[in-house]
């Protein structure tokens, strides 16, 4: 493998380890993912609780992971499958659980979420992650920005775009993980072990 490629890998794992850390995963690893309850009573009305980590946890994490799905980041799963096409030397073990672990994260991506509007679309997990990030977290997309403030404004209907998102970042965080070990094998030139079924 050449320096280029093997650095690139490098920062792959470098960046997936510093996601591993966050006090966003360490929350959810704690409690056992995250979870939103929607009750209503005719006294007390619509009753909305959730164990969602708090902002400071979810920008913090989103500095990092949002650069695994920025398709220019060199650590993205985008540039990788660039990567996996130009360089030989990469084991078809890495090759196959890669291209097996991202085709699964875009399967998740493209799906439709469980939210629905009345008329009876809804957007896809990816469309969700994209609000959040750039309209909501980043401010980089005025289209996003708007979305994301008329999302917010119907709090019930926020509450589960906002337990989509963190479905959307627990399966991001999940694809990066199986990455960044079969990269760290493959920089030790260990064997990687097939997927079980």
């Amino acid at each position: 493998m050449d320096q280029s490629s093997r650095s690139q890998l490098e920062a792959f794992v470098d960046k997936a380890h510093r996601v591993e850390r966050s006090a966003y995963l360490k929350k959810l690893l704690a409690q056992g993912g995250t979870k939103l309850t929607i009750n209503w009573s005719r006294q007390d009305g619509l009753i909305m609780t959730s164990n969602f980590p708090g902002e400071e946890e979810v920008d913090a994490l989103v500095l990092t992971a949002r650069l695994f799905a920025q398709d220019n980041d060199r650590v993205s799963f985008g540039s990788l499958a660039k990567l996996m096409e130009k360089e030989p030397t990469l084991s078809a073990e890495w090759k196959d659980r890669f291209t097996d672990t991202r085709d699964s994260l875009n399967e998740f991506l493209q799906s439709k979420s469980i939210v629905r509007n009345p008329d009876g679309t809804g957007p896809t997990q990816w469309e969700i992650f994209e609000t959040f990030v750039y309209g909501g977290l980043a401010h980089t997309g005025k289209a996003k920005e708007e979305t994301y403030k008329a999302w917010k404004s119907n709090g019930a209907q926020f509450a589960m775009y906002e337990s989509e998102f963190h479905r959307t970042l627990t399966h991001l965080l999940d694809a990066v993980y199986q990455v960044r070990l079969i990269s760290e094998l493959e920089l030790k030139g260990e064997p990687i072990p097939p997927f079980e079924d």
